[in-house]
């Protein structure tokens, strides 16, 4: 039985209370957790499963650093232990692209959030040089780092960052 499902979608925000709102309403209609990852922050699907595992075994072991599962992939996706940086990593007002995570997969919830956003199947894997930057600067990786590692290493250098947080709690 699958534990979660990950998808992705695109939606406009207006009112990002009322949507964050709207988010918790299905979960706690459909028993399930709803987690949006902002997808220009995220190296890709590996990233947000990565994260979402992680905070799952935090929360499954009463570890965790956050109250929330939603709070805790968050955090595990920016590599921080602070709410406000792990929070940068979710949906924001304006256009989101974002990978969403139902936990455990509802069809219901999947239904309910089709009223507010539009999944899409588009590959989101490739870093261009733009969305490479951001995610440098966000993950405090340096040029001769990644020059030491692997230019094509930027998604195993994040992922890293986020196994450190575990081994840093």
């Amino acid at each position: 039985m699958e534990q979660y499902r990950i998808l992705q979608a695109e939606f406009i925000i207006n009112d990002l209370g009322a949507f964050i709102e709207t988010i918790r309403r299905i979960g706690e209609r459909e028993r399930c957790s709803i987690i949006c990852f902002d997808a220009d922050r995220i190296a890709g699907m590996q990233h947000a499963e990565a994260a979402l595992v992680r905070a799952l075994r935090a929360q499954s072991s009463r570890c965790g650093i956050a109250r929330s599962l939603e709070m805790e992939a968050l955090l595990y996706a920016s590599a921080s232990r602070q709410c406000v940086i792990g929070a940068g990593f979710g949906v924001h007002a304006g256009f989101n692209r974002a990978f969403v995570a139902v936990v455990p997969p509802r069809e219901g919830a999947r239904a309910a959030l089709c009223d507010i956003m539009k999944f899409v199947c588009v590959n989101w894997e490739e870093i261009d040089p733009a969305k490479k930057k951001v995610l440098m600067d966000l993950f405090a990786i340096t040029g001769a780092e990644l020059s030491a590692t692997g230019e094509n290493q930027l998604r195993a250098l994040i992922l890293e960052r986020i196994a450190l947080l575990e081994v840093n709690r």
